[in-house]
């Protein structure tokens, strides 16, 4: 199975380099789950890399027959954390500008609008058009 593979520029440094993120996806022939898998998050935490490579050598060895449904892969979700470098060591946790681990920075869903676990509790035996219905309402 070969996969559609496309690039999301996210900023351009002073280089002329382009940060971004690039993402592997997998689509099986017939509809159904989807799964995101990223890596390095930390920007020095490389091991996430080789098992999202070897995952996309797996997937290649399939047939589109042989996947329901979609897995995105990807390899490098946080390409500053990457290129962040002090005497050159790449310390990738912390975003070099306020000091912020990368791994604490995310919002708070769930005090923003709904009770999300109430929500997906309510919806279990529902079709997923019904949930996105209800979801929209």
């Amino acid at each position: 199975m070969k996969p559609n593979i496309y690039t999301i520029p996210l900023k351009q440094l002073a280089s002329g380099d382009i940060l971004s993120l690039q993402v592997y996806k997998f689509t099986g022939n017939q509809t159904g789950k989807k799964a995101y898998i990223q890596a390095n998050l930390h920007g020095a935490e490389i091991s996430g890399n080789a098992v999202i490579h070897r995952l996309i050598e797996f997937l290649m060895t399939l047939d589109n027959s042989q996947l329901i449904g979609e897995i995105l892969l990807v390899p490098v979700c946080n390409p500053e954390g990457v290129n962040s470098r002090s005497h050159q060591f790449s310390s990738g946790r912390y975003n070099t500008y306020d000091g912020k681990d990368w791994n604490r920075i995310f919002w708070d869903y769930e005090k923003e609008d709904i009770d999300l676990e109430a929500f997906a509790k309510s919806q279990i035996n529902l079709t997923e058009i019904e949930i996105k219905n209800n979801y929209r309402q």
